[in-house]
């Protein structure tokens, strides 16, 4: 919407496309644990050695707020790694410098040799929505406008799907 207003986006163009859960992502083959339920989760975040993710990434605002509603914001700021590129949580958790991540599940599935291992609780769950718009200054606004057809078609679900996300409407 800002960027609409400000005159950078093609007014009407903006379209949600799909929303991807945040989740904790692990090295594959580690010891699964329940993330479920906001006990859960603490005690899981609380026994980790070291949890990271992306600086100004999407997970950070609803991940800060999950650590102080569950009380162990203090607690784990020792443990945090924050990662200053996009991708490189989930390599740190493969190279095993890094116990866990968190980041929207779309994220976790990308890096072979790393898996999801819970989602956020629901009462901290905030997902993050992928929304498309067409550039004012489009050289192809129709070329553009055909793609975001198409992204938010039945025919793009199955790749939304195993991408980790849900399609907007579904």
């Amino acid at each position: 919407d800002t960027l609409t207003a400000s005159g950078k986006l093609a007014a009407g163009s903006k379209k949600d496309l799909a929303s991807a859960d945040l989740a904790i992502g692990v090295k594959a083959g580690s010891p699964k644990a329940d993330t479920s339920t906001p006990d859960a989760m603490k005690k899981r975040l609380l026994a980790a050695k070291t949890i990271t993710w992306t600086d100004g990434g999407a997970a950070g605002p609803a991940t800060m707020a999950m650590l102080k509603g569950l009380g162990i914001e203090d607690q784990l700021k020792s443990k945090i790694v924050l990662q200053n590129v996009p991708g490189r949580p989930a390599l740190s958790v493969k190279e095993g410098q890094n116990e866990l991540m968190i980041a929207p599940v779309s994220e976790i599935g990308t890096v072979p040799g790393v898996e999801v291992l819970g989602y956020f609780p629901k009462e901290y769950q905030k997902p993050v929505v992928m929304t498309a718009g067409i550039s004012a200054k489009a050289k192809d606004a129709e070329g553009a406008k055909a793609l975001i057809a198409f992204l938010s078609s039945p025919a793009a679900a199955k790749a939304i799907k195993d991408a980790g996300m849900k399609q907007i409407g579904e």
